[in-house]
Formats: structure tokens, sequence, C-alpha cells
């Protein structure tokens, strides 16, 4: 799917993307297609559980953000797929690029994003049993995936100091998502702005689902203009990167993770052949384990949702497991590939595993 940009720089669809619109009368259909937002925020993931990944948009009606969500509905006879328009919802014109993840560890995608000083969680309201066997679930046209804008399920209030997320022309606001400490809850990396002082980036902790500025937020740098997550070592611990102002140019900076900790990770790359640089973006993984109390749970996670205006997200999926040392058992995997079935699942699998997954596709078989 393409977008064009026109002569004013703003951002419109392509004149072929009416084909992938579904045609489908439960799906929203508004009077006219928005141009998208400048600078526009999109993801290619899985929101509704069906292994098919999903399309979100952030457009623009002039003076408000709109929130787009196209699921997948059907492939046309030629291959083509088309996508129905399942949320489309007004939101402050202030607000930052949308991130997604597990926040409250369910197994379903939420959303996550900001409006000045303060931080939004939007809960899937999908359910999900816990099963073995297939990990796809059914979808359909009118499932109700995110409530309405006003509706939040969380929220994040930052220190009355700080007036807004950090952004620029290079670098706008985003809120950067991980595990750092592999409890199985995402963490949280904000670059924030001062009333009268340099940005500063903060690790934000989560306490099962729940955050508190004061008392989960860490400072890691005070002069910032951007920070993601990386392995950088390899070891299941995500580290941080940050970039610093430095005059006219910038300095990186690699904060790498010393601690030792009891949890357990799984680490998940999906390559589209053989090569290392050629990762599926969009691919998703569950994966179902059984804590040391007997609980059952599942998890997801997802690599390369995004990649527009320094997205800075994992060429792979990790994910913490939490201080369960018994065997995952099992380990779904999809890819947005037209053949059918587009997953896979293995079983058992160990902790502290890093899986590299090689798709091979010949005349449509996987």
């Amino acid at each position: 799917m393409v977008i064009l940009g026109d002569s004013t720089g703003s951002l419109s669809r392509a004149v072929g993307f009416s084909k992938f619109v579904s045609a489908a009368t439960e799906c929203i259909h508004p009077s006219k297609l928005l141009p998208f937002s400048k600078p526009h925020s999109a993801a290619f993931v899985d929101l509704n559980g069906d292994c098919k990944a999903d399309l979100f948009f952030t457009s623009t009606d002039g003076s408000n953000k709109m929130h787009e969500l196209w699921v997948f509905d059907t492939r046309t006879s030629d291959g083509n797929a088309t996508y129905c328009l399942n949320y489309y919802q007004s939101v402050d014109s202030d607000s930052s690029q949308v991130s997604f993840t597990d926040y409250n560890r369910d197994g379903r995608i939420d959303m996550i994003y900001a409006v000045k000083n303060k931080i939004y969680f939007k809960k899937n309201l999908l359910s999900l049993p816990v099963v073995d066997g297939d990990d796809c679930a059914a979808s359909s046209r009118t499932q109700t995936i995110f409530a309405p804008a006003e509706n939040y399920s969380d929220s994040l209030a930052l220190s009355a100091d700080f007036t807004d997320l950090y952004s620029s022309s290079l670098y706008p606001a985003t809120i950067r998502v991980g595990d750092f400490n592999v409890d199985g809850f995402p963490d949280l990396l904000i670059t924030v702005k001062r009333k009268s002082d340099n940005a500063k980036t903060y690790l934000c902790e989560s306490n099962e689902a729940s955050f508190s500025f004061d008392g989960a937020c860490t400072l890691v740098s005070d002069n910032a203009v951007l920070a993601a997550f990386f392995d950088f070592d390899e070891d299941g611990k995500v580290d941080i990167l940050v970039v610093t102002p430095n005059g006219d140019k910038n300095t990186l900076n690699t904060y790498y993770q010393y601690y030792n900790r009891d949890s357990f990770f799984l680490k998940v790359m999906q390559l589209q052949k053989e090569d290392y640089g050629s990762v599926f973006y969009g691919a998703q993984f569950s994966y179902t384990y059984t804590d040391l109390e007997g609980s059952r749970h599942i998890g997801v996670g997802f690599q390369a949702p995004q990649n527009s205006h320094s997205a800075l997200q994992l060429p792979y999926g990790i994910v913490g497991i939490g201080r369960s040392s018994n065997y995952i058992e099992h380990l779904y995997v999809s890819y947005p590939v037209s053949v059918s079935p587009n997953y896979h699942v293995w079983s058992p699998i160990i902790p502290n595993s890093q899986i590299i997954i090689k798709s091979y596709m010949k005349n449509g078989n996987k």
C-alpha cells in the first residue's frame, strides 16, 4: 500500500487505495477518505487475533487527528487483500505518535499515545480464551476492538514540570515500549520537555500494568532528543540507546543493562528468507505457558510493525515471561502473507530461547 505526496507536501492517499477498501455494509464508510496527518502514525499489526495483520493510520480533517483501524477482511480472486474500516475516532490534534503493546498481559495488543503531559492506554476489548491448538481467533467486521476516544483503560500523568513529550521535525513525539525488567509487562521509554530546561529521557517501569511517574520512572539522560530499546549484547535483556544533541551534531550513547535478573525471556525473529536483513514487517507470535502457581497465561509479541518517522522498533520480538521456568507450551507464529495457512505452531519451547524462523515459500506453499 502506497501514500503519495502532492506539491504542497500534504500526504494524500494513493490513487489505488480504494481497491483495498472492503465494500461490505458492516464496515464504516466515511463520506471521504482524509489525507494522512503530518507527521502520520501508521502500523501493520494484528489487532483482532485472526493471524492476519491489520492497518492503522492517523489522518486529519484539518483541525483534529483521526485514528483509523482497518481490519483484514478478505482476499480477492487476484490475491489482493481488502480491509474493513472498523474504528474511526477523532482525537486531540496534539496527540503523539501511536504505539502498540500488550500493556496488561491479556494476550491482546493495546494502544498507547500521549496528549500534552499525559499518556493514555486504550485496552483492546476483545476476549481471548487460553486454548490448545489453533490460536487464530475468528474475526468479524463488527467486533468492537477499541472503545471511543474518551474512554481510557488507564493513564500516566507526568510531572507538572513537563509540558509535553519532546518532538521535532525529525523526531515526532513517540513512546517506546519494551520489557526492561523482563517481568512480562512492557515498560515505557519517554523523552519529555521541561518548561525551562533540556529534554530528558525517563524509563517508566510497569508494576503489573500500573504506572506512577513519581514511583516508577527513572531518569536515563538529562539531555536527549530520542531514545530507543535494543538488545545490543544478545542476552535477552533490552538495553537503551540515547541520542544527545551536541552543537550542530548528535551524539549516540548506549546504556547497557547489567542487572542479574531471575526472570526468563523469549526472543523470536521471523525472516522472509535466509538473509538476516529481510525481516517480516507485521509478523506476530503468541505463546502459552503455566506459571509457578499453576495458572495458564497467553502472551503476545510482534516485530517491526512500524518504521516511519524514526520509530526505531526492534527487528525481532522479545518478551519477558517473568519468574516461570516452565516450558512454553505452544508458540504460534503468524506471517502477513497470502498463503494458507499463514501460521505455524511449535511445542514445547525452553525459556530463555532465541528462535530464528526462516520462512521458505515455493509455489504458494510454506
